[in-house]
């Protein structure tokens, strides 16, 4: 009697000592994570000031709230640890659920496959393109997936196309699902899709459709661009005023393309909106970075006859508008804390030249020691070396809100 209850006491006392031990250890992985949020926040805090608070009128590498090296001084020491900050400007990318056909041949070097794999991707039918892929590719596929067949959700999604393998290095450097939609330049199954993110029914939507195509067709033919601005919607008669304060927020109604940090695929993709050849694209190259629009302006419309300043004006700008963020914040207990955010910056009106930010996609998590440094060595959700994809639980985002 006495051994076996001596061993149950021992038991007890084991259970306690470990769950003790537990609750030690996860609260020091608590400390350590709220220790390094705080240096993840201060830098996103950080950028935010240099960010909102830049009017020079234009954006390129070396400027105030760019980081750099040379810039950052790092973490405050009171705080300890250590922390650092990713900018990308990922208005100056192309975005994968507005861009048209023309736009993604020109990005994809004139290669078919490409092209219609992400159409098919984004279009409603189950009818694949010569080249594309559908719903019954991907269910043959190990693990089985299916298309959206609609916008992009998330940045991992474009690794999950067919022929993701070749295409993941271009797709990491130069491409985003994030953005509003510039009216004048998106194909009409856009425009449909969001009218359907806004509430609007099938019936209503194919109508307002219509009705978008031709208005956009007689401004065109009287050579001027038909929206520009969210006033111009009420001039489509089936576009309710419910529907326009619904919808205005998915749309962006000038240029995103800044040449100062764009790649060459996406300057080439701005171009072909344009009608520009691709030549252009080096010469582009050559002068940046521009601080005057005119100069780009001219750059663009030299040799092109009667293309406009306004027209250029709805594909490139010269300040970058939206930001991908990565801050890291390390605590001296060890660990890793992430957030990966995208920021939009705006003037809430014509005439406010005063910068206000809103969150357009925000994630974050801890990875201990063991895991941060695992996940340092390949891990992760990315299929190639040099993209970046968070390995975390993303927080699915409805990207034209």
């Amino acid at each position: 009697f006495v051994v076996w209850a001596m061993a149950l006491i021992g038991l007890v006392v084991a259970a306690c000592l470990e769950r003790n031990l537990a609750e030690a250890l996860r609260r020091e992985e608590l400390a350590a994570a709220s220790a390094g949020r705080s240096l993840a926040q201060s830098e996103v805090a950080r950028f935010l000031v240099r960010f909102l608070t830049d009017d020079n009128g234009f954006d390129a590498p070396g400027e105030e709230w760019w980081p750099s090296p040379e810039k950052e001084d790092g973490s405050p020491a009171s705080s300890g640890g250590q922390s650092g900050l990713e900018v990308t400007d990922l208005g100056s990318r192309l975005n994968l659920n507005t861009a048209d056909e023309t736009a993604l041949l020109a990005f994809f070097g004139g290669a078919r496959e490409p092209v219609e794999v992400v159409l098919d991707w984004r279009d409603e039918d189950r009818e694949g393109r010569p080249s594309g892929a559908e719903a019954d590719y991907y269910a043959g596929l190990d693990p089985a997936r299916r298309p959206a067949d609609g916008f992009f959700l998330s940045p991992a999604e474009m690794f999950l196309l067919k022929g993701a393998d070749q295409l993941a290095p271009i797709l990491a450097a130069e491409a985003t699902v994030f953005g509003r939609a510039n009216p004048n330049l998106i194909p009409p199954e856009v425009f449909h899709g969001l009218l359907h993110a806004a509430g609007a029914e099938e019936w209503e939507a194919e109508t307002i459709t219509a009705q978008f195509v031709a208005f956009r067709q007689e401004a065109l033919t009287a050579g001027r661009v038909p929206f520009g601005g969210e006033d111009d919607l009420h001039r489509i008669p089936a576009l309710s005023g419910r529907l326009i304060e619904t919808l205005a927020p998915s749309l962006w109604f000038a240029g995103r393309i800044n040449p100062n940090f764009a790649g060459e695929r996406t300057l080439a993709a701005g171009l072909a909106q344009l009608g520009v050849t691709g030549e252009k694209v080096r010469a582009i190259l050559a002068r940046r970075p521009f601080t005057d629009f005119d100069t780009l302006a001219s750059l663009v419309a030299g040799g092109e006859g009667k293309l406009k300043k306004e027209w250029i004006a709805q594909v490139f700008t010269l300040e970058t508008t939206l930001v991908g963020l990565v801050a890291v914040g390390r605590p001296p207990a060890g660990g890793e804390y992430r957030i990966e955010a995208v920021l939009e910056r705006f003037h809430p009106s014509a005439g406010d030249r005063l910068w206000r930010a809103r969150v357009v996609y925000w994630q974050e998590n801890y990875l201990p020691e063991e895991k941060a440094t695992g996940e340092k060595q390949g891990g992760g959700s990315c299929p190639t070396e040099g993209c970046s994809v968070s390995t975390g639980t993303e927080r699915r985002f409805i990207w034209s809100r």
